[in-house]
């Protein structure tokens, strides 16, 4: 068995039928992107989110995200040590390898933005002074919906900034019970991202590949004038594509691997008027059968 199968069946300790998700949480974190889990409070996004670092052995942090929180709750501070005679800076949660940003649309807008610079530069500034972040540097951030009180919509730049987003699945009531007992033990595996990331870089699209995702990604970008999909977008549906093909262990991408990271790289990133999510989804399904591979 592979490590990432292996991680896998870990996972599935916690999510019940969720190797798809486990699938793409895996390979978003090593193509080093970050990961959006949209549900409803209670329905385990956080017992994943700690899953993950429990059997990678990496340092997690944990916010609860609230809208009084201040920027400077999540990035640190300086202040004015008076017995150094000089400032000093205190740093915040966001100095992990992964940062649980728990219910990230309860926050306000401003201590939203505090991630920014973060997640695109593995950086944060304060003051004029730079401080890079730990390698790996991934945020794991769930959401309530938005229909729920006391929510703020996360900004179209934030929201690009997410690798790949997808939704729990249900869980069966034995493997509630088993949850709310703490029931579940967790093995270490030896994943190491920062080499696979390396490794995933040299995982080879073939043309007839890149010609295909082309297709796809000028269609959808074609389909309405308020569809908008960046470069930074492209760059995340190639990088997970690879990474999927890595826990694969293929030196190669083939369609199977990008079609399997299509919906969760894309469908966060889509606000098409009067258009619920359930159409989304079925609009990027439609999409990837009327398109022909090569």
């Amino acid at each position: 068995m592979s490590i990432w199968n292996e991680a896998i069946t870990e996972i599935s300790k916690i999510i019940h039928n969720g190797e798809v998700q486990s699938r793409l949480i895996l390979a978003s974190m090593i193509s080093q992107g970050h990961v959006l889990i949209e549900d409803k409070p209670g329905t385990g996004k956080t017992k994943l989110s700690k899953v993950i670092s429990t059997i990678s052995s990496l340092e997690t942090k944990r916010i609860q995200c609230t809208v009084d929180m201040l920027p400077t709750d999540i990035i640190g501070f300086e202040f004015y040590d008076q017995k150094e005679g000089n400032f000093t800076f205190k740093k915040g949660p966001i100095f992990t390898n992964i940062l649980l940003a728990d219910e990230l649309n309860r926050a306000s807008p401003k201590s939203q933005s505090a991630l920014l610079q973060a997640m695109e530069e593995k950086l944060i500034t304060i003051q004029n002074n730079s401080f890079k972040l730990p390698k790996p540097f991934v945020v794991i951030a769930t959401q309530n919906p938005q229909e729920q009180h006391g929510t703020f919509p996360l900004p179209e730049s934030q929201l690009d900034r997410f690798n790949v987003s997808f939704e729990m699945p249900i869980l069966e009531f034995e493997q509630e019970i088993k949850l709310s007992n703490d029931d579940v033990t967790l093995k270490n595996i030896d994943l190491d991202f920062e080499k696979s990331n390396s490794i995933m870089k040299n995982i080879k699209i073939s043309d007839s590949l890149l010609s295909y995702i082309k297709s796809i990604v000028e269609k959808l970008r074609n389909y309405n004038t308020d569809v908008y999909l960046s470069t930074r977008y492209v760059k995340q549906l190639f990088e997970c594509t690879k990474a999927h093909a890595l826990m694969e262990e293929r030196n190669y991408a083939i369609p199977d691997d990008f079609q399997n990271c299509f919906i969760a790289c894309t469908l966060h990133r889509l606000k098409i008027q009067n258009r619920s999510k359930a159409e989304l989804k079925k609009l990027l399904n439609e999409i990837i059968e009327d398109t022909p591979i090569v």
